[in-house]
């Protein structure tokens, strides 16, 4: 854990980007999968219900 004092706006944007730049993309997403399944446990689940929605296969943007 990383800790640090932003004293304006701008720092806190510039913290963020950093942090971000550091993380591959697979990264977060499991990061973000661990906090996911963590939230769950403390709402009471026993996470058999949790999965990404298979539903949506990819995006498309809209012809013009």
């Amino acid at each position: 854990m990383t800790a640090r004092v932003a004293r304006s706006k701008d720092e806190v944007v510039a913290f963020e980007a950093e942090r971000d730049e550091q993380l591959l993309p697979h990264e977060r997403v499991e990061s973000i999968w661990a906090l996911v399944c963590e939230i769950d446990r403390i709402r009471g689940g026993d996470g058999t219900e949790l999965r990404f929605d298979r539903s949506v296969a990819r995006l498309e943007r809209r012809g013009r």
